[in-house]
């Protein structure tokens, strides 16, 4: 093997590293919590809890692989998922367009901190105490009917109206 093709392999293999720890450190410090899937069992729950209408819109922040979006898109309702990791948006739109339900399901490459809930009927949430405290006081101001689900954590000055196991819900304002 020449010099030359042994130092290209190196600097390669050294840029993929630091291309993959950096990779890794921005998922660790992203403004949500890191992907860790709903189980099927718990997607179903979401979308039976939520009850949701053909002419409902549904939002979940931090979408992950896109099940949640993609259940409710096969219930013919339209879903909006937001997600920070690409991988996951290419995954989550690979799946989308794999079965046919493009017209119905979108996945934003985009933080949610930033999704429009003035048209939003259904919102899911799994994320961590600390954003489920700030989104709480977001939706408390939403002036049309609310209906919001979180996986695991429950929302600190609110009651839940229906609970399932580790699903609550929430109806605001």
């Amino acid at each position: 093997m020449s010099i030359f093709l042994f130092y290209f392999v190196s600097i390669t293999f050294t840029l993929a590293i630091i291309c993959y720890t950096g990779y890794i450190l921005y998922l660790q410090f992203m403004p949500g919590a890191f992907y860790y899937p709903s189980t099927d069992k718990e997607v179903e729950n979401i979308i039976k809890l939520a009850k949701p209408k053909k002419t409902d819109i549904l939002i979940d922040l931090g979408s992950g692989d896109g099940r949640v979006i993609i259940a409710a898109a096969k219930m013919g309702i339209r879903s909006i998922g937001y997600e920070l990791d690409p991988a996951l948006v290419h995954r989550s739109r690979q799946k989308i367009e794999k079965l046919n339900l493009s017209a119905l399901a979108k996945i934003e490459f985009k933080n949610f901190w930033k999704a429009d809930f003035d048209h939003t009927d259904i919102v899911c949430i799994y994320q961590f105490p600390k954003y489920i405290n700030k989104l709480e006081k977001i939706f408390q101001k939403t002036k049309h009917p609310l209906t919001v689900i979180t996986n695991r954590y429950q929302f600190p000055h609110q009651k839940p109206t229906l609970t399932n196991g580790n699903l609550f819900l929430y109806k605001f304002p």
